[in-house]
């Protein structure tokens, strides 16, 4: 996987340098208040990132305490019950940070797509300018 950014925008060369930019974006905004398609693509990436960084954020973390909170307090004193709990919070832990770096590595792939998508639309759009 190679990163990608606005510069890979085809057709985006045959402008002079300082003007790129301003370019790509006011084509984006062109076909995100013109093209149904392209706004719906955009803003449902939009809603996946969200979603994605509050589910990552909060998952985990509930886990986590529900195990510290509820369960911990109430194996105290059963030998096997703490033992049984201890296990729990490691494996839960453990399978936080696992899926915290699956989500983060899913994200960037997303991103890289969505890029790409979006340099797509907007060479050809760049394109009929021209």
């Amino acid at each position: 996987m190679r990163f990608v950014t606005y510069t890979a925008t085809p057709g985006l060369e045959l402008f002079p340098e300082p003007d790129r930019f301003g370019l790509w974006r006011s084509a984006h905004k062109r076909l995100m208040q013109e093209d149904p398609d392209y706004r719906e693509k955009v803003r449902g990436f939009r809603r996946r990132m969200i979603l994605t960084s509050v589910c990552t954020g909060t998952l985990p973390t509930a886990l986590i305490l529900i195990l510290c909170f509820i369960v911990l307090p109430a194996a105290q004193g059963h030998k096997i019950l703490s033992r049984l709990a201890d296990v729990s919070l490691i494996i839960v832990a453990v399978g936080s940070v696992l899926y915290i770096i699956w989500t983060v590595w899913q994200d960037i792939r997303a991103a890289v797509r969505m890029q790409e998508f979006m340099n797509e639309r907007i060479g050809r759009e760049l394109q009929s300018l021209v």
